[in-house]
């Protein structure tokens, strides 16, 4: 990777996001959610990843990030969601609707698989 594509990746701090990534040539942050989980039970799974989800949101509105990341201010804020099972369709479905309404609210959530990476 060239200097400028460079991606700084660290461990949080405070265990509540995975993974911090920044990514300077697009001017963005990623706050990565590791999904470790099978897909045997989709209604607990899905539940789990909307509270991670939401803690995610909470990390970043209730200002945590910024205090954590201070350099960050103003950098474009994605949650990337990777899973290491391929959701299944009631978790895509769920995991679809999770975008739209995160979006409307200005987040932007991606996902992608492990082997992806």
């Amino acid at each position: 990777m060239g200097s400028s594509r460079r991606k700084v990746v660290e461990m949080n701090k405070k265990k509540t996001i995975d993974l911090v990534g920044f990514n300077q040539k697009k001017n963005q942050v990623n706050l990565l959610l590791l999904d470790q989980r099978t897909w045997e039970d989709p209604k607990e799974h899905i539940d789990r990843i909307q509270e991670r989800i939401l803690a995610y949101v909470k990390y970043v509105e209730d200002g945590s990030f910024i205090q954590d990341y201070p350099q960050m201010i103003g950098v474009e804020i994605i949650i990337r969601v990777v899973f290491k099972y391929v959701p299944t369709d009631e978790g895509m479905s769920y995991i679809e609707e999770a975008q739209s309404v995160l979006s409307d609210t200005g987040y932007h959530l991606e996902f992608m698989n492990y082997d992806a990476l």
